[in-house]
């Protein structure tokens, strides 16, 4: 949730605070709910871009270790010809290549872990909506017994 979002919720919680009396609580639960759906919606979007993401980075690793394969390879090919020059250069472009792999290795690393900390957090959410709506069903059912007596 961003700024804006946290200011939203701020300025609501506020308005509701002030209109507290006057304001039906059943009415205030289901806003509370709805804002909080909308939050889940965010992110699960948030979840799937971040998917999206690790994959990208996946296929650009799996492209990095492919042309250190190939340089690899061409460097094997020359040195067999006897051509030492163009092996140094095919061995400098691997070299370079498997460092870009390393550091790309370390990205999906990292994206992996933020992809299951933000599912993990995407789990929690619903867990939390799902708390709310029984307790928004006790609440209503509370009031509406205390209005019936």
């Amino acid at each position: 949730m961003g700024v804006f979002g946290r200011i939203s919720r701020i300025i609501k919680s506020n308005i509701n605070a002030l209109l507290d009396a006057a304001e039906d609580p059943e009415k205030s639960l289901n806003q509370i709910i709805t804002d909080m759906q909308s939050n889940f919606r965010e992110a699960k979007e948030q979840v799937a871009q971040s998917m999206v993401d690790e994959r990208k980075l996946e296929r650009k690793l799996e492209k990095s270790k492919a042309e250190v394969r190939k340089w690899t390879e061409k460097a094997q090919l020359a040195v067999r010809k006897g051509n030492d020059d163009l092996a140094k250069q095919a061995l400098l472009r691997a070299k370079s290549n498997k460092s870009l792999s390393e550091e790309l290795d370390k990205q999906v690393d990292q994206q992996r872990r933020a992809v299951e900390n933000l599912k993990f957090a995407l789990s929690t959410l619903e867990k939390k909506i799902e708390e709310a709506k029984a307790k928004r069903h006790v609440l209503v059912a509370r009031k509406r017994t205390v209005e019936a007596t």
